[in-house]
């Protein structure tokens, strides 16, 4: 049986970066909550901007994740073995359908 990963690598890279990405804008967003909790624990630390930057940072994450699950779950994205030669087609058809309708160009 052919893995997937032998038969889309271009897929496989593409989840790659997408995980990559992920994972450093997550840092990103954990370290900026995990600064301002230091900073508030300091004697006399203004409070009210670290919560703010701790909410935003949280607001982020919360769409972060949730774009993330939408991935996911997009509608008409296979989830089974894809025939090339029937999206060559497909394409083909398509740019044919347009060169009759536009003439010319």
């Amino acid at each position: 049986m052919v893995d997937s990963a032998d038969r889309f690598p271009d897929a496989q890279a593409l989840l790659s970066c997408l995980a990559a990405r992920a994972a450093h804008d997550l840092n990103n967003l954990i370290s900026i909550a995990t600064g301002h909790v230091y900073l508030m624990r300091q004697p006399g630390a203004p409070m009210e901007e670290s919560l703010e930057a701790i909410e935003a940072a949280s607001s982020q994450l919360e769409r972060l994740a949730r774009n993330l699950a939408l991935v996911g779950t997009l509608e008409g994205v296979p989830h089974g073995p894809v025939s090339v030669t029937a999206l060559v087609r497909r394409a083909a058809a398509r740019s044919e359908g347009r060169r009759r309708v536009a003439p010319g160009r």
